[in-house]
């Protein structure tokens, strides 16, 4: 099936003057139909790009030009703009690293719950950092820190054996 302004037989089927507007037209309507579906989709809005829109001065196809003729209708390029609202980033704080000291050396127990006879999950030695996993309870009459050890296990830690580790330390 060929586009408009082909010849309807074998003759002139590799004239440079008839192929050039069928691939101008083939070019046309795959750019529109592209176009249509970004918007369709709704990609470009989507991420905070400039929304494209391909704007065709004639819904007509270009007749084939003569010697010396130049195509009248062309494809002109509209950008049109994008929502005034920029989406804001709040940067989350990275959780409070602690290092285990002032036990004399006997080091600090990581346990299942903030209990002086919860399950006792691993014994770390002193200088070992432990990670901040939730927030401070209280049990025992002592405030319990949740934290995350060295092997990803998550409990308490009794809070008087904490230091905290200043960022970047």
């Amino acid at each position: 099936m060929a586009g408009p302004g082909a010849p309807s037989g074998p003759e002139g089927q590799d004239d440079p003057q008839v192929v050039a507007p069928q691939l101008l037209w083939y070019a046309t309507v795959a750019v529109s139909l592209l176009a249509v579906l970004l918007l369709a989709v709704g990609l470009p809005g989507r991420y905070g790009l400039p929304v494209v829109a391909l704007v065709v001065s004639s819904p007509t196809p270009v007749p084939t030009p003569s010697v010396g003729a130049t195509p009248t209708a062309r494809p002109a390029l509209v950008v049109l703009p994008t929502p005034s609202s920029t989406p804001t980033i709040t940067p989350t704080a990275a959780p409070q690293r602690y290092k285990i000291g002032n036990t004399g050396g006997d080091g600090a127990a990581v346990r299942q719950t903030p209990s002086k006879t919860g399950t006792l999950l691993a014994g770390w030695p002193d200088n070992t950092i432990l990670v901040e996993a939730g927030p401070d309870v209280t049990g025992d009459g002592v405030t319990w820190k949740k934290v995350r050890d060295p092997r990803g296990n998550v409990g308490y830690a009794q809070a008087q054996y904490l230091l905290p580790v200043p960022p970047g330390g």
